[in-house]
């Protein structure tokens, strides 16, 4: 009787893992980041300041956990590229153009909540949680006339010490995965919640948060 009851727990926890697995799904997934900064010199859209955005890359890994037919959650843990590209234009005035690029890596964790308006499409809407890796700024200083620039100082400046360690960000997007295949795309826009620097330690006081689109493509296993 003990050895058959035995039996019957093993049999009952295997199917139980069985079931768990076939809920459970893993992948990988890269792309592309269009990102801006929004605030500040963003907002000006003056000849003196504007963003032209940075382009750069995610990577990373997926899952997905199936609660319902319709209903699931898709954790991932990403590097991703994000910052902007500033460009300061006094030709008019001095001759002067300062073309100064913020670039922010972090590892990204979004926590999505996944419903399925159809088998294959999903609407994705979720909480994401930064850390920065890798912060800097990057200026070149031109001395521009209408037909020629000639480059006359460029530096590297490490801000890690002004950037806040952490981000709290929302995002929203879709997902079409091609059935039978784990192949899947995605399209998506982030935008950041908390400030990108740490206005205690920055010299001067800004708003300035990060927004990206991204696009991707991944395959679960």
């Amino acid at each position: 009787m003990k050895k058959l009851l035995i039996i019957s727990i093993l049999l009952v926890s295997l199917n139980v893992q069985l079931q768990a697995q076939d809920q459970i799904s893993f992948g990988v997934k890269a792309g592309v980041n269009f990102a801006y900064a929004t605030g500040d010199a963003s907002d000006s859209g003056s000849q003196l300041g504007y963003d032209e955005g940075r382009t750069a890359f995610h990577a990373g890994l997926v899952s997905e956990l199936e609660l319902t037919e319709k209903f699931s959650i898709q954790p991932e843990l990403l590097y991703s590229q994000v910052g902007a590209a500033y460009l300061f234009d006094n030709r008019s005035f001095d001759g002067i153009r300062v073309e100064s690029d913020l670039n922010l890596d972090y590892l990204s964790l979004p926590i999505l909540a996944k419903y399925y308006v159809f088998k294959g499409l999903s609407l994705e809407l979720g909480p994401q949680f930064s850390y920065i890796l890798n912060s800097e700024i990057e200026n070149q200083i031109l001395s521009s006339g209408f037909i020629s620039t000639e480059t006359i100082i460029v530096s590297d400046f490490n801000i890690k010490d002004d950037i806040n360690r952490f981000e709290f960000g929302l995002a929203l997007g879709t997902s079409y995965e091609l059935l039978n295949t784990g192949l899947f795309i995605q399209a998506r826009y982030v935008i950041g919640l908390t400030e990108v620097f740490d206005n205690q330690n920055f010299t001067t006081s800004t708003d300035l948060k990060n927004a990206v689109i991204q696009f991707s493509v991944g395959y679960k296993f």
